[in-house]
Protein backbone atom coordinates (compact mmCIF):
# COMPACT_ATOMS: atom_id res chain seq x y z
CA UNK A 1 0.00 0.00 0.00
CA UNK A 2 1.68 3.29 -0.84
CA UNK A 3 1.67 6.12 1.46
CA UNK A 4 0.63 9.58 0.99
CA UNK A 5 3.24 12.45 1.40
CA UNK A 6 2.38 14.64 4.32
CA UNK A 7 3.30 18.47 3.38
CA UNK A 8 3.92 21.09 5.89
CA UNK A 9 1.41 24.52 5.43
CA UNK A 10 3.55 26.58 6.87
CA UNK A 11 4.56 28.02 3.63
CA UNK A 12 1.29 28.68 2.86
CA UNK A 13 0.53 30.44 6.13
CA UNK A 14 4.12 32.85 5.69
CA UNK A 15 2.45 33.41 2.31
CA UNK A 16 -0.88 34.47 3.83
CA UNK A 17 1.16 37.15 6.16
CA UNK A 18 3.38 38.21 3.42
CA UNK A 19 0.37 39.20 1.20
CA UNK A 20 -0.92 40.71 4.31
CA UNK A 21 1.51 42.87 4.93
CA UNK A 22 2.10 44.48 1.37
CA UNK A 23 -1.92 45.18 1.52
CA UNK A 24 -1.26 47.11 5.05
CA UNK A 25 1.65 48.69 3.23
CA UNK A 26 0.01 49.79 0.16
CA UNK A 27 -2.57 50.94 1.97
CA UNK A 28 -0.89 52.86 3.97
CA UNK A 29 1.17 54.37 1.38
CA UNK A 30 -2.42 55.04 -0.30
CA UNK A 31 -3.50 56.84 2.20
CA UNK A 32 -0.49 58.92 3.11
CA UNK A 33 -0.54 59.80 -0.47
CA UNK A 34 -4.23 60.67 -0.30
CA UNK A 35 -3.42 63.11 2.84
CA UNK A 36 -0.31 64.54 1.23
CA UNK A 37 -2.46 65.28 -1.99
CA UNK A 38 -5.23 67.16 0.45
CA UNK A 39 -2.50 68.67 2.68
CA UNK A 40 -1.25 70.16 -0.42
CA UNK A 41 -4.20 71.63 -1.80
CA UNK A 42 -5.12 72.66 1.27
CA UNK A 43 -1.79 74.68 1.55
CA UNK A 44 -2.26 76.05 -1.97
CA UNK A 45 -6.05 77.39 -1.08
CA UNK A 46 -4.39 78.90 2.28
CA UNK A 47 -1.89 80.42 0.35
CA UNK A 48 -4.20 81.96 -2.38
CA UNK A 49 -6.80 82.47 0.26
CA UNK A 50 -4.36 84.93 2.20
CA UNK A 51 -3.59 86.37 -0.87
CA UNK A 52 -7.24 87.54 -2.14
CA UNK A 53 -7.80 88.91 2.18
CA UNK A 54 -4.40 91.35 0.88
CA UNK A 55 -6.62 91.86 -1.91
CA UNK A 56 -9.47 92.91 0.24
CA UNK A 57 -7.56 95.67 1.92
CA UNK A 58 -5.95 96.90 -1.72
CA UNK A 59 -10.08 97.37 -2.86
CA UNK A 60 -10.69 98.91 0.53
CA UNK A 61 -7.58 101.30 -0.12
CA UNK A 62 -8.86 102.09 -3.92
CA UNK A 63 -12.04 103.40 -1.86
CA UNK A 64 -10.18 105.65 0.31
CA UNK A 65 -8.10 106.71 -2.46
CA UNK A 66 -9.57 109.91 -3.69
CA UNK A 67 -7.92 112.45 -6.21
CA UNK A 68 -9.59 116.25 -5.98
CA UNK A 69 -10.29 118.49 -9.17
CA UNK A 70 -8.57 121.51 -8.04
CA UNK A 71 -9.44 124.05 -11.34
CA UNK A 72 -13.31 122.94 -10.44
CA UNK A 73 -12.70 123.66 -7.10
CA UNK A 74 -11.21 126.89 -7.85
CA UNK A 75 -13.72 128.08 -10.01
CA UNK A 76 -16.84 127.24 -7.51
CA UNK A 77 -14.50 129.04 -4.68
CA UNK A 78 -13.64 132.36 -6.64
CA UNK A 79 -17.09 133.43 -7.75
CA UNK A 80 -20.19 133.86 -4.98
CA UNK A 81 -23.25 135.33 -4.70
CA UNK A 82 -23.41 138.87 -3.03
CA UNK A 83 -25.96 139.80 -0.69
CA UNK A 84 -27.91 141.71 -3.48
CA UNK A 85 -27.48 138.65 -5.84
CA UNK A 86 -24.53 139.94 -8.05
CA UNK A 87 -21.53 137.70 -8.56
CA UNK A 88 -17.74 139.04 -6.65
CA UNK A 89 -15.06 137.31 -6.55
CA UNK A 90 -13.74 135.73 -3.71
CA UNK A 91 -10.06 134.57 -2.13
CA UNK A 92 -9.69 131.10 -3.48
CA UNK A 93 -8.03 130.37 0.08
CA UNK A 94 -10.15 128.14 2.09
CA UNK A 95 -9.92 126.96 5.93
CA UNK A 96 -7.91 124.14 6.75
CA UNK A 97 -9.15 122.43 9.40
CA UNK A 98 -6.66 119.52 10.48
CA UNK A 99 -5.34 119.08 6.80
CA UNK A 100 -9.08 118.77 5.09
CA UNK A 101 -10.83 121.75 3.33
CA UNK A 102 -14.52 121.91 3.46
CA UNK A 103 -14.91 121.13 -0.28
CA UNK A 104 -12.47 117.78 -0.17
CA UNK A 105 -13.93 116.53 3.31
CA UNK A 106 -17.76 116.66 1.64
CA UNK A 107 -17.02 114.93 -1.71
CA UNK A 108 -14.54 112.47 0.67
CA UNK A 109 -17.88 111.95 3.01
CA UNK A 110 -19.84 111.75 -0.08
CA UNK A 111 -17.81 108.54 -1.78
CA UNK A 112 -17.14 107.10 1.54
CA UNK A 113 -20.18 106.91 3.63
CA UNK A 114 -21.93 104.27 1.71
CA UNK A 115 -18.89 102.09 1.96
CA UNK A 116 -18.31 102.19 5.79
CA UNK A 117 -19.90 99.75 8.57
CA UNK A 118 -21.13 97.37 6.64
CA UNK A 119 -19.76 94.39 4.69
CA UNK A 120 -18.65 94.41 1.11
CA UNK A 121 -18.78 91.43 -0.84
CA UNK A 122 -16.59 90.80 -3.91
CA UNK A 123 -17.03 87.15 -6.10
CA UNK A 124 -13.62 86.03 -8.15
CA UNK A 125 -13.66 83.31 -10.86
CA UNK A 126 -10.97 82.01 -12.86
CA UNK A 127 -12.61 83.17 -16.23
CA UNK A 128 -11.86 86.95 -15.26
CA UNK A 129 -9.86 87.17 -12.25
CA UNK A 130 -7.75 83.58 -12.61
CA UNK A 131 -8.61 82.39 -9.70
CA UNK A 132 -12.10 81.33 -7.18
CA UNK A 133 -12.72 82.57 -4.19
CA UNK A 134 -14.42 85.21 -2.00
CA UNK A 135 -13.47 88.67 -0.48
CA UNK A 136 -15.36 90.07 2.43
CA UNK A 137 -14.05 93.48 3.64
CA UNK A 138 -15.46 95.73 6.54
CA UNK A 139 -14.01 99.61 6.03
CA UNK A 140 -14.60 101.43 10.14
CA UNK A 141 -13.22 105.16 10.77
CA UNK A 142 -10.55 105.29 13.52
CA UNK A 143 -11.72 108.67 14.19
CA UNK A 144 -15.04 107.31 15.46
CA UNK A 145 -14.02 105.18 18.38
CA UNK A 146 -12.53 105.41 21.16
CA UNK A 147 -9.06 106.40 21.14
CA UNK A 148 -7.86 105.24 24.82
CA UNK A 149 -4.47 105.98 24.23
CA UNK A 150 -5.37 110.23 23.88
CA UNK A 151 -7.24 109.41 26.68
CA UNK A 152 -4.09 108.25 29.46
CA UNK A 153 -1.59 109.94 30.42
CA UNK A 154 0.89 107.16 30.46
CA UNK A 155 3.42 109.82 32.92
CA UNK A 156 1.14 110.40 35.76
CA UNK A 157 -0.45 107.24 35.09
CA UNK A 158 -4.06 108.78 35.21
CA UNK A 159 -6.80 109.49 32.90
CA UNK A 160 -6.47 113.09 31.29
CA UNK A 161 -8.65 115.97 31.51
CA UNK A 162 -11.03 115.70 28.76
CA UNK A 163 -9.17 118.84 27.73
CA UNK A 164 -5.67 118.60 28.30
CA UNK A 165 -3.17 120.80 29.92
CA UNK A 166 -0.79 121.90 27.51
CA UNK A 167 2.59 123.03 28.18
CA UNK A 168 3.90 126.54 26.84
CA UNK A 169 5.18 125.90 23.16
CA UNK A 170 2.91 123.13 22.67
CA UNK A 171 -0.20 122.24 21.17
CA UNK A 172 -3.03 124.57 21.70
CA UNK A 173 -6.37 123.52 22.75
CA UNK A 174 -8.74 123.53 19.68
CA UNK A 175 -12.11 124.25 18.97
CA UNK A 176 -12.32 120.03 18.76
CA UNK A 177 -12.33 120.49 21.96
CA UNK A 178 -15.37 121.02 24.33
CA UNK A 179 -16.47 123.73 25.90
CA UNK A 180 -13.88 124.69 29.20
CA UNK A 181 -16.58 124.30 32.06
CA UNK A 182 -16.36 120.17 31.32
CA UNK A 183 -12.55 121.08 32.35
CA UNK A 184 -13.24 119.19 36.05
CA UNK A 185 -13.84 115.78 34.26
CA UNK A 186 -11.61 113.24 32.89
CA UNK A 187 -11.73 110.62 30.40
CA UNK A 188 -12.41 107.83 33.45
CA UNK A 189 -16.03 109.44 33.54
CA UNK A 190 -16.48 108.62 30.32
CA UNK A 191 -15.09 105.20 29.91
CA UNK A 192 -16.89 104.22 33.60
CA UNK A 193 -20.67 104.21 31.90
CA UNK A 194 -19.42 103.38 28.65
CA UNK A 195 -18.18 100.33 29.81
CA UNK A 196 -21.35 99.47 31.96
CA UNK A 197 -23.14 100.06 28.86
CA UNK A 198 -21.27 97.21 27.16
CA UNK A 199 -23.14 94.95 30.11
CA UNK A 200 -26.29 95.00 27.93
CA UNK A 201 -24.48 92.99 25.38
CA UNK A 202 -21.40 91.65 26.92
CA UNK A 203 -21.83 89.23 30.18
CA UNK A 204 -18.53 91.10 32.27
CA UNK A 205 -18.27 92.22 35.46
CA UNK A 206 -15.83 95.49 36.80
CA UNK A 207 -14.12 95.78 33.48
CA UNK A 208 -13.59 99.63 33.45
CA UNK A 209 -11.95 98.77 37.28
CA UNK A 210 -9.87 95.54 35.12
CA UNK A 211 -8.53 98.13 32.84
CA UNK A 212 -8.19 101.22 35.23
CA UNK A 213 -5.64 98.71 37.23
CA UNK A 214 -3.90 97.22 34.19
CA UNK A 215 -3.08 101.14 33.29
CA UNK A 216 -2.20 102.19 36.98
CA UNK A 217 -1.11 99.07 39.29
CA UNK A 218 2.47 100.24 39.82
CA UNK A 219 4.38 97.07 39.10
CA UNK A 220 2.59 96.16 36.72
CA UNK A 221 2.42 99.81 34.77
CA UNK A 222 6.73 99.78 35.27
CA UNK A 223 6.83 96.16 33.92
CA UNK A 224 4.17 96.61 30.78
CA UNK A 225 4.91 100.50 30.05
CA UNK A 226 8.61 101.19 31.23
CA UNK A 227 10.09 101.75 27.72
CA UNK A 228 6.48 103.21 25.90
CA UNK A 229 4.23 105.71 26.67
CA UNK A 230 1.21 104.44 24.27
CA UNK A 231 -0.51 101.10 23.90
CA UNK A 232 0.45 98.81 21.21
CA UNK A 233 -2.99 97.90 20.44
CA UNK A 234 -6.08 97.49 22.08
CA UNK A 235 -6.10 93.39 22.04
CA UNK A 236 -3.55 94.40 24.76
CA UNK A 237 -5.95 94.33 27.51
CA UNK A 238 -6.91 90.44 26.67
CA UNK A 239 -4.11 90.05 28.78
CA UNK A 240 -6.54 90.03 32.01
CA UNK A 241 -8.57 87.28 32.28
CA UNK A 242 -11.80 89.12 33.06
CA UNK A 243 -11.86 90.35 29.36
CA UNK A 244 -12.49 87.00 28.02
CA UNK A 245 -16.20 87.31 28.09
CA UNK A 246 -15.25 89.24 24.78
CA UNK A 247 -14.02 85.94 22.74
CA UNK A 248 -15.91 85.84 19.16
CA UNK A 249 -16.69 89.74 19.67
CA UNK A 250 -13.12 91.14 19.19
CA UNK A 251 -12.95 92.39 15.34
CA UNK A 252 -16.21 92.75 13.35
CA UNK A 253 -17.45 89.41 12.06
CA UNK A 254 -20.50 88.59 9.40
CA UNK A 255 -23.84 88.44 11.49
CA UNK A 256 -24.67 84.85 12.02
CA UNK A 257 -27.89 83.12 10.82
CA UNK A 258 -30.55 85.26 13.23
CA UNK A 259 -28.12 87.71 14.74
CA UNK A 260 -28.87 91.45 14.20
CA UNK A 261 -26.34 94.48 14.00
CA UNK A 262 -27.83 96.30 16.85
CA UNK A 263 -27.16 93.60 19.54
CA UNK A 264 -23.95 92.75 18.77
CA UNK A 265 -20.71 94.71 19.87
CA UNK A 266 -17.01 94.50 18.92
CA UNK A 267 -13.86 95.15 20.72
CA UNK A 268 -12.01 96.75 18.16
CA UNK A 269 -14.89 98.30 16.46
CA UNK A 270 -15.06 99.68 19.84
CA UNK A 271 -11.62 101.19 20.65
CA UNK A 272 -8.42 101.96 18.84
CA UNK A 273 -4.99 103.37 19.15
CA UNK A 274 -4.32 104.68 15.86
CA UNK A 275 -3.19 108.22 15.72
CA UNK A 276 -5.46 111.09 15.28
CA UNK A 277 -6.14 114.79 15.49
CA UNK A 278 -9.04 114.67 18.33
CA UNK A 279 -7.14 114.10 21.31
CA UNK A 280 -9.58 111.46 22.89
CA UNK A 281 -12.81 112.51 21.21
CA UNK A 282 -14.59 111.28 18.30
CA UNK A 283 -16.16 112.26 15.34
CA UNK A 284 -19.76 111.95 14.87
CA UNK A 285 -19.40 111.38 10.98
CA UNK A 286 -17.63 108.30 11.46
CA UNK A 287 -19.27 106.83 14.91
CA UNK A 288 -18.76 102.95 14.83
CA UNK A 289 -22.07 100.54 14.73
CA UNK A 290 -20.98 99.23 18.46
CA UNK A 291 -20.50 102.54 19.87
CA UNK A 292 -24.07 103.30 18.13
CA UNK A 293 -25.13 100.28 19.90
CA UNK A 294 -23.86 100.96 23.22
CA UNK A 295 -24.70 104.69 22.99
CA UNK A 296 -28.60 103.98 22.14
CA UNK A 297 -28.57 105.55 19.08
CA UNK A 298 -31.08 104.01 16.02
CA UNK A 299 -29.24 105.22 12.82
CA UNK A 300 -31.20 105.58 9.39
CA UNK A 301 -29.12 103.99 7.09
CA UNK A 302 -31.13 104.88 3.50
CA UNK A 303 -29.64 108.25 4.02
CA UNK A 304 -26.09 107.19 3.57
CA UNK A 305 -26.76 104.67 0.78
CA UNK A 306 -29.12 106.89 -0.90
CA UNK A 307 -27.48 109.20 -3.50
CA UNK A 308 -30.13 111.83 -3.46
CA UNK A 309 -30.32 111.81 0.45
CA UNK A 310 -26.61 111.39 0.96
CA UNK A 311 -26.28 114.43 -0.88
CA UNK A 312 -28.87 116.65 0.80
CA UNK A 313 -27.72 115.46 4.25
CA UNK A 314 -24.21 116.99 3.60
CA UNK A 315 -25.43 120.06 2.55
CA UNK A 316 -25.07 121.43 6.27
CA UNK A 317 -22.13 119.71 6.63
CA UNK A 318 -19.34 122.27 8.25
CA UNK A 319 -15.59 121.19 9.47
CA UNK A 320 -16.25 123.18 12.70
CA UNK A 321 -19.72 122.98 13.97
CA UNK A 322 -21.65 123.76 17.32
CA UNK A 323 -23.68 121.88 19.35
CA UNK A 324 -26.75 121.53 19.95
CA UNK A 325 -27.78 123.38 16.45
CA UNK A 326 -25.53 121.63 14.45
CA UNK A 327 -26.01 118.46 15.75
CA UNK A 328 -29.57 118.54 15.68
CA UNK A 329 -29.16 119.84 11.70
CA UNK A 330 -26.89 116.99 10.66
CA UNK A 331 -27.17 113.93 13.34
CA UNK A 332 -30.61 114.22 14.91
CA UNK A 333 -31.94 112.43 11.65
CA UNK A 334 -28.83 110.57 10.83
CA UNK A 335 -28.70 108.55 14.73
CA UNK A 336 -32.32 109.22 15.55
CA UNK A 337 -31.55 111.30 18.28
CA UNK A 338 -31.32 115.44 19.65
CA UNK A 339 -28.26 116.63 21.23
CA UNK A 340 -30.43 117.66 23.96
CA UNK A 341 -31.27 113.75 24.94
CA UNK A 342 -27.70 112.59 24.24
CA UNK A 343 -26.13 110.65 27.49
CA UNK A 344 -24.41 113.84 29.40
CA UNK A 345 -21.15 111.55 29.54
CA UNK A 346 -21.61 111.34 25.86
CA UNK A 347 -21.91 114.48 24.63
CA UNK A 348 -18.05 115.88 25.96
CA UNK A 349 -16.31 113.76 24.01
CA UNK A 350 -18.31 114.38 20.37
CA UNK A 351 -15.90 116.28 18.96
CA UNK A 352 -17.18 119.76 16.92
CA UNK A 353 -14.12 119.60 14.87
CA UNK A 354 -13.96 117.49 11.37
CA UNK A 355 -10.90 115.04 11.36
CA UNK A 356 -9.79 111.95 9.34
CA UNK A 357 -6.67 110.17 10.55
CA UNK A 358 -7.37 106.26 9.85
CA UNK A 359 -9.97 103.43 8.71
CA UNK A 360 -9.73 100.01 10.02
CA UNK A 361 -10.03 97.28 7.56
CA UNK A 362 -11.02 93.62 8.30
CA UNK A 363 -10.72 91.40 5.37
CA UNK A 364 -11.93 87.79 4.81
CA UNK A 365 -10.18 85.58 1.29
CA UNK A 366 -12.04 82.59 1.00
CA UNK A 367 -10.50 79.70 -1.51
CA UNK A 368 -12.71 76.25 -1.52
CA UNK A 369 -13.49 75.67 2.52
CA UNK A 370 -10.46 77.59 3.33
CA UNK A 371 -10.90 81.26 4.88
CA UNK A 372 -7.98 84.13 5.68
CA UNK A 373 -8.67 86.92 7.86
CA UNK A 374 -6.71 90.01 8.17
CA UNK A 375 -6.74 93.22 9.87
CA UNK A 376 -5.00 96.64 8.68
CA UNK A 377 -5.05 99.74 9.47
CA UNK A 378 -5.03 102.32 6.50
CA UNK A 379 -3.98 105.70 7.65
CA UNK A 380 -5.52 108.66 5.09
CA UNK A 381 -3.83 112.08 5.04
CA UNK A 382 -4.85 115.14 2.63
CA UNK A 383 -1.44 115.36 0.06
CA UNK A 384 -0.96 118.65 -1.74
CA UNK A 385 2.03 119.21 -4.25
CA UNK A 386 2.38 121.89 -6.51
CA UNK A 387 3.26 120.80 -10.27
CA UNK A 388 3.58 122.46 -13.62
CA UNK A 389 0.64 122.31 -15.65
CA UNK A 390 0.67 122.32 -19.69
CA UNK A 391 0.59 126.55 -19.30
CA UNK A 392 3.69 126.02 -17.25
CA UNK A 393 2.19 127.47 -14.57
CA UNK A 394 2.24 125.88 -11.25
CA UNK A 395 -0.92 123.82 -10.03
CA UNK A 396 -1.87 122.47 -6.91
CA UNK A 397 -2.22 118.69 -7.29
CA UNK A 398 -4.49 117.39 -4.11
CA UNK A 399 -5.01 113.60 -3.67
CA UNK A 400 -5.43 111.48 -0.42
CA UNK A 401 -2.71 109.67 0.26
CA UNK A 402 -2.99 105.49 1.95
CA UNK A 403 -0.76 103.49 3.59
CA UNK A 404 -1.03 100.56 5.75
CA UNK A 405 0.90 101.48 9.47
CA UNK A 406 -0.76 98.20 11.02
CA UNK A 407 -1.44 94.70 9.84
CA UNK A 408 -1.81 91.10 11.10
CA UNK A 409 -3.85 87.84 10.78
CA UNK A 410 -6.84 87.18 13.11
Amino acid sequence: MKKGHKQPGYILIFSFIIMSLIVMLATRISDIGISHVRYVRTMIEKEQARRLAWNGVNIAMSQLAMTFDTEKKQQSADVVLAPGGEKEKQPAQQEVVNGWKAAEAKLFLEKILPLIHRWQIFEFSTKEQGIDGQVKIYISGENGKVNIDDMFDFQERKFKGIIPKWEKGSQPQTSAMPDKKQKSKDFGMFLEPLFKGMGKFIKGKDLFKELEKYLTKEKQFEKLFKNRNRLIDTTEFFNIKAFNVFEGHVYPRPLKKGEKKDKNIFWTNIFTTAFSYLWGQINPWFLTQSLQNIFGFKSKENILTKKNKLEGFLKNFKLKMSWPDDWDKLFAELYGIKYANLPKWVQPVMSKEFACDAFSVVSYGTVGDVTQKLYAIVSVSVVREKKKGKDRKKQEEVFIKCYISRSYWV
